[in-house]
């Protein structure tokens, strides 16, 4: 179909799901019930158009590193294929069809991010409709879990052109603050930071400077993987190293348990090098307390996926799908760091390689809205257009929003 006719109808279903998104989390009554059931469907849509526009028109030849998307997506419908054969109850074909399907095949995105006429409209989008919606109708529980997608605008607030839809973000974003949940204060925190550098540098970085930034954001989470696995250093575990005089910011370990179980499940199967596929219980008896007895056997399930992203590609699909999913993010922030002309570039590959990061701890693929802009953002980087690109013609562009 032709570029503007995929790309309204792309807008169109992005719109609809960001406000199922904000539904799942809102105080209306039976919101939950209806998002549950109605962003799956969105989501299909949104796949079944990109499919289409990416298969016959070729779109993915606009982006570079792209066999490295097709590994990935190639592993992806394996591990769905695997879940399908393995699959033996209501419970099984519920979770494929509602979640791990439409969350596996979202990469696809990525082959369309180097559209920055589409980039515009769908954070305009967010800025006009998302962030009032949240306000009015979300739970301000979840305003961290609602503000992850919009976080990659935030290094470029200064040259958005709409008055009130930035002070109504910046608004969101000061009543989004909560030093307990540590995962969103981390982001919140490194993209205040790339905006004062963007907004106050005097001249780019150095080559050499990019180069060990790079080394050391790549190595360091590898360095604490090791050391957790070899029982040396756990950094996890932040009551062993870190005392806190505050109940605001927490330092329980929550994700060191999620490890090892996962790591147990995939030994004693077996399985570390391709995972459990697209059924994956790897914690018996974890609903065994919700009473749910009668309600097709939901009680007898276990839990299949964590909170961290990059676990969770461990989890489906071992060593290989762990390491097709690091690949993504390296690659695309290796293009944006050493292969642009730009230097919004630059800050969006270091964010792009922060949440890489993050995954080791959060990201669940289940967040589509979130998931869908940080496809997008990847593609971005990987975009020999956008790359290409001058400051001020960035800047241009971002003056629709």
């Amino acid at each position: 179909m032709p570029l503007i006719v995929f790309e309204q109808r792309f807008y169109t279903g992005f719109v609809i799901l960001s406000v199922l998104s904000c539904l799942s989390y809102s105080i209306i009554p039976g919101g939950v019930a209806v998002a549950t059931y109605v962003i799956p469907i969105t989501s299909y849509f949104l796949l079944f158009v990109t499919w289409k526009e990416v298969f016959f028109y070729q779109r993915d030849k606009e982006i570079d590193c792209r066999q490295i998307v097709w590994l990935l997506l190639f592993w992806n419908i394996c591990i769905i294929a695997r879940g399908l054969w393995d699959a033996s109850d209501y419970w099984d074909y519920r979770g494929l069809i509602l979640s791990r399907i439409p969350a596996l095949l979202l990469p696809i995105v990525i082959f369309i991010g180097g559209s920055m006429g589409l980039m515009a409209r769908i954070y305009s989008a967010l800025l006009k409709i998302y962030i009032p919606l949240s306000l009015l109708i979300i739970k301000p529980i979840f305003y961290q879990v609602i503000g992850v997608p919009l976080l990659f605008i935030v290094p470029y607030i200064p040259f958005l052109a709409r008055r009130w839809y930035k002070y109504l973000f910046v608004v969101f974003l000061l009543l989004a603050i909560n030093l307990s949940a540590r995962a969103w204060t981390l982001r919140l925190a490194v993209a205040i930071i790339l905006l004062c550098v963007y907004r106050f540098r005097k001249k780019d970085f150095s080559l050499f400077f990019y180069r060990i930034l790079f080394c050391i954001m790549v190595a360091t989470p590898l360095l604490f993987v090791i050391l957790g696995y070899t029982g040396r250093f756990n950094i996890l575990n932040m009551d062993s190293y870190l005392e806190s005089n505050t109940d605001k910011i927490p330092t329980i370990d929550t994700r060191s348990h999620l490890y090892r179980l996962v790591e147990k499940k995939l030994t004693e199967e077996d399985k570390n090098w391709y995972g459990l596929g697209g059924i994956s219980e790897y914690w018996e008896g974890f609903y065994a307390d919700y009473k749910y007895s009668d309600n097709k056997g939901f009680s007898q399930k276990g839990r299949d996926s964590t909170e961290a992203g990059l676990l969770n590609m461990y989890l489906y699909g071992g060593f290989i799908g762990a390491i097709l999913y690091s690949l993504l993010y390296i690659s695309a922030a290796y293009k944006a760091f050493f292969s642009s002309c730009n230097f919004a570039s630059k800050l969006l590959g270091l964010f792009v390689l922060f949440r890489w990061i993050i995954s080791f701890i959060d990201e669940p693929e289940s967040r589509t809205v979130s998931m869908i802009i940080l496809y997008l953002t990847i593609g971005l980087c990987l975009s020999r257009q956008f790359r290409r690109m001058s400051d001020t013609d960035f800047k241009t562009r971002l003056n629709v929003i």
